[in-house]
């Protein structure tokens, strides 16, 4: 059922690791190779030392990380709870690069998490930052870097942090272990996942901060491609098994030997297909996690999040195959990953919020990180959305429905600020000349908020004949959608159409249940542009007073030619 839901999820995902196979002719970036002298001192007076790899265990079976321990925090605060993924910001509003504005977002938002990425790809992942001209050869170094560093230093209490081996020379650094994990493989994740734990403990001793070091999705992870319906085999499963504990061995061993006083670094193994576990399929929860010891487990819920049954029924499978896990269940879970598309209506992505922080609190799970906070590309006619903030500074209106939870009802200053500065809102402007084509065209409206919990949509408005071509019944639909009607019935929409003759134009109600048509005015035939204002009052209502509202323009028997839309609030 969701293969091309995920598949949206995915395809930009396979940016961040590199290029999936299905897509063999984009070429990887390139990656330096692994130093064979490697940097002693990273900030002043912390110097990594010598990393001893232990042997590979062959018992996948006894306690392991039983002294696994979490501090004591606030209970209960949804602002320690919830937060942002944030890769990919090729943009920047706030801040001159583009991990500083994350952090700035996140603080603006109140929230103390966030999630973002610390791979070998991070001039990719993060294309508005001034990157030296070195490549920082480990995740400890980069770790270290200034961008990095400035992050870290930011009022955010949890970092959880997408984390790779800083080298392909096994194949790709996210997905190797599905073909081999050779002992040079395991060594080098080791010291590396080591180094970087070693690095954070000490660098941040004392602050309280908390990192979680995780991979992305290992059920996706684990397959050659990521809209595959299949299944790994054991052997997969058996190498990403000794890959994660070898990673975990690495973490606990530098918490161990760095004291790790204030400042608390642990382990995640991420997990995407619980629900086919729960059908008796081959999965990372059922076939892997009863063999691990990690300190946490995340969760990229898409597979589960859209009902509550479902969501609920996949949380308990989770919990019970980490209680069945090698710490004897000490482990703790979290949602690495939960969210919409921006395509869909506002009150569903809310009431997707309201099921991910009731039930998920409620299964005592630790965070919740909502995919995604700002566009993953910077051209927004290309972007599929998963976003609440864009490139120019523009909120979805999500993003204020979060603030209200967060802050006990009360709206976000700079939210509001944004909606006063545009009253008078452009959502379709189309170039004269360029008029003669409108009819096969296609237009992106720009997401045009208007209140705290909802807005007028972003909606890839078409022209369409949606009855009789030959009859010319023309639609050009734009929503309104979730607003109760009463909000918007002031909202005034200045039309500019190509007027050459006379034809009706109409402003109508659209619903699957009824089509009731506005007030029509003839046009005048000026031979020209020319401009007709309705309200959304104009709309026949009447029997549709407590519902939600699409609308669309309408010309029956006329190709309508539309300059521009304007919305203003008056």
């Amino acid at each position: 059922m969701y293969p091309r839901r995920l598949l949206l999820i995915l395809l930009p995902l396979c940016l961040l690791i590199g290029g999936c196979s299905f897509a063999p002719e984009v070429s990887e970036p390139t990656n330096p190779a692994t130093p064979t002298t490697r940097p002693t001192v990273l900030v002043p007076d912390i110097v990594l030392p010598g990393v001893t790899v232990p042997p590979e265990e062959t018992d996948h079976t006894g306690p392991k990380n039983t002294d696994l321990t979490f501090p004591a925090g606030p209970a209960g605060e949804l602002t320690d709870f919830f937060g942002f993924n944030h890769i990919w910001n090729h943009t920047c509003v706030l801040a001159p690069d583009a991990l500083t504005e994350g952090g700035l977002r996140t603080e603006q938002m109140g929230c103390r998490v966030l999630k973002i990425y610390l791979t070998n790809y991070y001039d990719a992942n993060y294309t508005a930052v001034s990157w030296p001209q070195k490549r920082y050869a480990s995740p400890a170094e980069l770790a270290d870097s200034p961008p990095y560093r400035k992050l870290f230093a930011m009022d955010i209490d949890t970092f959880v942090i997408g984390t790779y081996l800083f080298s392909n020379e096994f194949g790709h650094c996210a997905t190797y272990f599905a073909d081999q994990f050779p002992e040079k493989a395991r060594e080098l994740e080791y010291r590396q996942m080591y180094e970087l734990t070693y690095y954070l403990c000490k660098a941040y001793a004392g602050t309280g901060k908390t990192f979680i070091l995780q991979n992305w999705e290992s059920d996706w992870s684990c397959l050659p491609y990521s809209e595959d319906r299949g299944y790994p085999d054991e052997a997969v499963f058996e190498r990403l098994i000794r890959w994660c504990n070898t990673r975990q061995d690495a973490v606990t061993a530098a918490r161990r030997d760095a004291g790790c006083e204030g400042v608390y670094v642990y382990h995640a193994l991420e997990v995407n297909r619980v629900v086919d576990g729960i059908e008796g399929h081959p999965c990372v929860t059922r076939d892997v996690v009863p063999y691990t010891y990690c300190d946490y487990y995340s969760y990229s819920a898409y597979d589960s999040q859209s009902d509550d049954e479902t969501f609920a029924a996949a949380l308990d499978y989770l919990l019970a195959q980490v209680a069945a896990n090698r710490t004897g269940g000490r482990s703790r879970c979290y949602i690495g990953e939960f969210g919409f598309s921006n395509a869909v209506p506002v009150a569903q992505s809310c009431a997707l919020v309201d099921r991910v922080f009731r039930i998920a609190r409620e299964k005592g799970l630790s965070y919740a990180l909502l995919w995604h906070l700002t566009v993953e590309t910077a051209d927004l006619n290309t972007d599929t959305g998963f976003w609440l903030v864009d490139p120019t500074g523009e909120y979805h209106p999500l993003w204020n429905y979060l603030y209200r939870l967060l802050h006990n009802g009360a709206d976000d200053p700079a939210y509001l600020a944004a909606l006063e500065a545009r009253r008078s809102v452009t959502v379709l402007r189309w170039a004269p000349e360029t008029l003669t084509q409108y009819r096969s065209g296609q237009i992106k409206l720009v997401n045009i908020p208007y209140d705290g919990a909802a807005g007028l949509q972003e909606y890839q408005g078409r022209i369409c004949a949606v009855s009789d071509p030959a009859a010319d019944q023309i639609y050009l639909y734009f929503n309104a959608d979730d607003l109760p009607l009463e909000k918007v019935r002031d909202l005034r929409i200045r039309v500019t159409v190509w007027d050459e003759k006379p034809f009706p134009l109409s402003l109508q109600y659209n619903s699957t249940s009824s089509i009731a048509s506005a007030q029509t005015v003839m046009t005048k035939g000026s031979g020209g542009f020319a401009e007709y204002i309705f309200t959304l009052r104009d709309a026949d209502f009447a029997t549709r007073l407590q519902s939600m509202a699409d609308f669309r323009l309408y010309a029956n028997g006329r190709n309508m030619q539309v300059a521009e839309i304007v919305i203003e609030k008056p």
